[in-house]
């Protein structure tokens, strides 16, 4: 209220709109944010929110691209890969987390991403692959624990076992933990 050009204030007002379901307030803010600052890679995100909201994955994707290319990180290949399997483009997505993990071997957080989609395209040796990879960089992993043990159930049910009972230990009484050791 005080300075209301001020950008930062703006971001985070459109941010809260968009939070508090306040859809046509968060459209004004995004508005003005872009017209004093469209290149701008939080204005950029917030369009992707409002493309993917109205059903405009061509235009969303088109956005994700270019704040992949000005920001490379995990949060936004990741966004990226989301986008393309949201649109049914799975080989889209799995290539473009397969090139992330070629350069950013120990990115677990891609490796998970990486693994949910095969799991989602029923690929199975390739979704193990992604957990036992995890599991080398971190043996704790809980997530990774737990899924590997559910994709080895039927090939290997004593190492799936194994698995779920070292998940169980990392993490007592978690729901999922407990149905896979079940």
């Amino acid at each position: 209220e005080l300075d209301p050009n001020h950008f930062y204030a703006r971001i985070a007002q459109a941010r809260l709109s968009l939070l508090s379901n306040r859809l046509d307030t968060f459209q004004k803010q995004l508005k003005e944010l872009v017209k004093v600052a469209a290149d701008n890679l939080d204005v950029m995100k917030l369009q992707v929110v409002s493309a993917q909201g109205s059903g405009d994955n061509k235009a969303a994707l088109k956005l994700l691209e270019t704040v992949f290319l000005r920001e490379p990180t995990t949060s936004n290949v990741i966004a990226l890969a989301a986008q393309h399997q949201l649109d049914g483009n799975v080989s889209g997505a799995i290539a473009q987390l397969q090139l992330w993990v070629k350069d950013h071997a120990n990115d677990v957080k891609a490796r998970e991403k990486l693994a949910e989609i095969y799991g989602s395209n029923n690929q199975v040796g390739e979704v193990v692959y992604q957990y036992r990879e995890i599991l080398q960089m971190d043996p704790e992993h809980v997530m990774g624990l737990n899924n590997l043990a559910w994709h080895l159930l039927e090939d290997d049910p004593r190492q799936a076992l194994d698995l779920a009972d070292k998940a169980n230990r990392v993490s007592p009484d978690s729901g999922s933990i407990l149905d896979t050791l079940a």
